[in-house]
């Protein structure tokens, strides 16, 4: 407390060290404590707003910026020196070449001959013409017929409002697939199992692609270090809160689909089939 209350104004407060509150908030909101690996604190926190942070040694990306515009600049003039070397040292020996061309014109056959060789050669090729097209038209036919049908490439579509409590999720040659919201404690616990079924190496990326940005990742990573199991559960709950957990779904299937993880997506669709959370449907 800053002031007391009294007849003209209200109770004046302030958040304690650690804690900052935005204008408009109505509680505090504990600082941040440390900075996402490689960044450093630009502005400690303060009564009104959080740590900020950012990249170290702002000067070095101009040096940097200075390299990159010079060794360009250098490597192009060495290798025009390189060639105009080339080029003066090989200039004397073109002499001694168009000599040794005039010196084999007498190898050259009669101009007759050559000529007549063309023409049959010519013929030959013209006789040829039609019985090869015409071979290579019907082969082009036989590989077409025996082509299979190739199904194009999974399309997750999510709409966007709900009928009869359910959503609707479609791929292009797929039916359907409506996920149910009849059963959302058991639709929860399948969500949670998503970090299950996808490998480590695809997981930042996905939760990038569903919306969660870098500084969300970041924090949850540096509130749970170490401890790799719980810092993917949190991801998926935050985007769980921000969204609801269908539209969660609806997110990672889009994730996937992008990231072309059509495995992993029929995993998911399978474990849901297999809780009865979803509806198959036939095509209009």
């Amino acid at each position: 407390m800053i002031a007391p209350c009294t007849r003209k104004k209200d109770t004046e407060c302030q958040c304690s060290d650690g804690y900052f509150c935005p204008p408009g908030c109505e509680e505090c909101v504990k600082c941040k404590t440390r900075c996402p690996e490689g960044q450093v604190i630009m502005e400690n926190c303060n009564a009104t707003t959080d740590m900020k942070c950012g990249p170290p040694y702002p000067e070095a990306s101009a040096a940097s910026f200075i390299w990159v515009c010079i060794i360009p600049v250098v490597s192009l003039s060495l290798v025009s020196l390189v060639g105009y070397i080339i080029y003066k040292r090989r200039k004397p020996n073109s002499g001694m070449k168009k000599e040794n061309k005039e010196s084999t014109d007498h190898l050259i056959p009669d101009g007759n001959e050559n000529v007549n060789f063309t023409i049959e050669g010519t013929a030959a090729s013209q006789d040829r013409l039609p019985e090869t097209a015409e071979r290579e038209n019907l082969e082009m036919d036989n590989r077409e017929q025996d082509l299979p049908n190739r199904p194009s490439s999974l399309k997750v579509v999510c709409s966007s409002g709900q009928s009869s409590g359910r959503n609707d999720v479609q791929s292009l040659n797929k039916p359907a697939v409506r996920i149910k919201t009849s059963r959302m404690e058991t639709l929860e616990k399948a969500y949670f199992q998503i970090k299950d079924m996808v490998g480590s190496d695809y997981w930042n990326t996905l939760m990038r692609k569903c919306d969660l940005s870098d500084n969300d990742i970041d924090n949850i990573k540096h509130d749970n270090a170490q401890h790799f199991d719980e810092q993917h559960h949190q991801m998926l709950k935050t985007l769980r809160d921000r969204n609801g957990v269908v539209a969660a779904f609806h997110k990672i299937f889009a994730g996937l689909e992008e990231m072309n993880l059509y495995g992993i997506y029929e995993n998911i669709i399978n474990e849901l089939k297999h809780k009865d959370l979803i509806i198959k449907e036939t095509e209009d």
